[in-house]
């Protein structure tokens, strides 16, 4: 498992507790109507009550009426709840960087992983256009992540979900990162590049299957990330707040991996 015991899983929510508080702690304000101004609101929950409610959000993605239940609070008091703390956690957690040092692997001399991933929401308007794209059939934000080949996210960007993985690269500028620090990644037939090193029909099977093989760990450090369901399940909440908890998702699932490694 990836966190085997009961305490270890409490030591993971202080230390980010510990991260966040400071901020939690302080009154929350929202803007009042018609006057524009903005007041501190009370909150019946304590801080460490207050991260939790946002995590079990982000983890279980239940309805209002369910955490309702649960926290004994209003529907009203939790959406200002997850609307103050999610931008906190967006802003306080940085688990996700580049290596001020890469490392090359004997296959091929490649560096780590890129792929795409969707995470799918509800149609908006306007703009549904934006987040469409016909072979899915879908509306959803894309994200294209570098992984190493310990599953540890390197990089991880957000687009509108109209943009495939070839795409994504160029709206990155990643061929000019790569080019500038002689860098090669693993990826799949979506991308075309000669700094990707992607299956090869040509080549012979054992080398297809090593490719495959190494590629893999993006797949499954993606997967780990839609453990979120916030991440898996599709969103109703507008395009910003996705964004907003998919990053937070993003850097809770590598603080994780960065601690237990896949490889």
């Amino acid at each position: 498992a990836v966190v085997s015991t009961q305490s270890t899983g409490e030591d993971d929510f202080e230390e980010i507790f510990e991260m966040v508080k400071d901020d939690i702690v302080q009154p929350r304000y929202v803007r009042s109507k018609p006057s524009n101004s903005h007041k501190a609101t009370p909150t019946s929950l304590s801080p460490r009550m207050r991260l939790l409610l946002v995590l079990h959000w982000l983890h279980d993605y239940p309805k209002y009426k369910l955490l309702k239940q649960i926290y004994h609070i209003s529907k009203a008091q939790i959406s200002r709840e997850i609307h103050h703390i999610l931008p906190i956690l967006y802003h306080r957690l940085d688990f996700i960087h580049w290596p001020t040092k890469w490392e090359k692997h004997p296959f091929e001399g490649v560096s780590g992983i890129i792929d795409c991933t969707s995470h799918f929401r509800n149609r908006v308007h306007p703009r549904q256009a934006d987040f469409y794209r016909g072979d899915k059939r879908r509306h959803f934000i894309t994200a294209q992540n570098v992984v190493d080949f310990n599953g540890v996210f390197l990089n991880c960007v957000f687009g509108n979900g109209h943009n495939n993985d070839m795409n994504m690269f160029k709206y990155t500028h990643m061929d000019e990162f790569l080019a500038e620090r002689d860098i090669k990644l693993l990826a799949d037939q979506g991308y075309r590049h000669h700094r990707i090193v992607r299956p090869d029909y040509d080549c012979s099977q054992s080398w297809n299957a090593k490719q495959a093989d190494l590629r893999s760990l993006g797949e499954v450090s993606q997967g780990m990330v839609k453990m979120w369901n916030f991440a898996a399940d599709r969103v109703r909440e507008n395009p910003e707040i996705q964004d907003l908890g998919l990053n937070v998702c993003y850097q809770l699932t590598n603080y994780v991996l960065q601690k237990y490694p896949i490889r």
